[in-house]
């Protein structure tokens, strides 16, 4: 199944979904599952555009200290999209075929981590569970989070549909002033 094509503006709430909760990660207000040491958080990202590739919010995750963080980020898009189409904000089951790549990236990362420390013998079926249990706890704090900031995602998307790419100093400086 092909996802439909997506319309500028649905692209850029999306991207603005993941720059808002950049900010609030970077910024200290989203503060769940974040570690003790702020240089081991996330790469920094210098511009967003419309025409940014999928896998740029993948790379300002690695090396993370905290594999929630990283889950943040890349749910943060499917919040503000699924937002923007008024379509139900239930958070995504893993694996799903059909969701898109930074979400299934998300879920696999939280599973990969559990599958890592709960050993060997444990039962893949059970693992595959917690993460979905794991995931849609981090989904639904990344959703009260961006739901609190509606209003400036708003406000970031419109501006950059019309830029089509922006700093992100520039984008930051539109959250703090919306």
């Amino acid at each position: 199944m092909t996802k439909p094509e997506e319309s500028p503006t649905q692209l850029a709430h999306r991207i603005s979904g993941h720059a808002t909760m950049y900010y609030l990660l970077k910024k200290g207000i989203a503060t769940k599952y974040t570690p003790i040491d702020k240089t081991l958080m996330l790469a920094k990202i210098r511009r967003i555009s419309l025409r940014m590739e999928t896998n740029t919010w993948e790379k300002a995750t690695e090396n993370l200290g905290s594999i929630a963080v990283s889950a943040q980020l890349l749910l943060a898009g499917r919040v503000a999209e699924y937002r923007y189409l008024t379509k139900p904000l239930d958070p995504p089951q893993y694996p799903d075929k059909y969701e898109g790549h930074l979400v299934s990236s998300a879920f696999f990362a939280l599973d990969v981590y559990l599958e890592e420390y709960a050993g060997h013998n444990a039962d893949p079926a059970e693992i595959t569970k917690k993460a979905n249990e794991w995931g849609k706890t981090v989904y639904n704090y990344v959703e009260g989070q961006l739901s609190r900031y509606w209003k400036q995602i708003e406000a970031l998307a419109a501006q950059l549909e019309q830029a089509q790419s922006m700093k992100m100093s520039d984008a930051f400086e539109v959250l703090e002033k919306s």
